[in-house]
């Protein structure tokens, strides 16, 4: 087992023991408190690949105006498709951005974002149709690598940083429980049933 964060074992010592986590609404809402601030990276029981991508983000309820917890990094990497894209539209980031815009030591390019996105106006994106590739991701985070059926395989990681990621991160763990080969433990792994 992988070295639990201390939410984790918070959660693990809480709830270990307890049958059927998937249907405990205490549970969850554990889960939401203690791992959504600052926000963690659940691992889930999905492949990372297109098809799976495009599931996640379709189910994905994040209503505008409501929230903008996805807007509030210290920094946003851009690539340059997404600084061509912005520009068209917005102009010179340089000139928009004020001096939050700066290329690292590794040559990307980043936007400082402290205090919340420049973008976001009222909780909502004030550049949704051209923002940078990684917000149109989040809350997906690059993939992990995982052991499976004998092979390596990349799994699919949400960031749980508001309520629409993780009423996501709970149906598609809920949906991999419920379909009678598995089990879920408090630390939120999935692991098959003995026979």
């Amino acid at each position: 087992m992988a070295q639990l964060t201390e939410a984790e074992q918070k959660l693990f010592a809480k709830y270990y023991g307890v049958p059927d986590l998937q249907a405990n609404e205490g549970f969850w809402e554990d889960v939401f408190s203690l791992m959504s601030n600052p926000g963690t990276n659940i691992v889930l029981p999905l492949r990372y690949n297109p098809r799976t991508v495009r599931r996640v983000l379709d189910m994905l309820d994040c209503p505008p105006n409501k929230c903008g917890a996805c807007c509030h990094y210290k920094i946003v990497s851009l690539n340059e498709v997404d600084i061509k894209r912005m520009e068209q539209a917005i102009g010179s980031l340089e000139d928009r951005l004020e001096g939050r815009l700066e290329v690292g030591n590794d040559g990307n390019t980043y936007m400082g974002c402290e205090g919340g996105c420049q973008f976001l106006v009222d909780n909502a994106c004030s550049i949704y149709k051209v923002r940078p590739d990684v917000c149109y991701f989040f809350p997906i985070q690059g993939p992990v690598d995982a052991i499976a059926n004998g092979g390596v395989v990349q799994q699919m990681r949400i960031r749980l940083k508001c309520r629409a990621s993780f009423e996501v991160i709970r149906k598609l763990i809920t949906e991999a429980v419920n379909e009678g080969k598995r089990i879920l433990l408090p630390d939120l792994t999935i692991v098959e049933k003995e026979s």
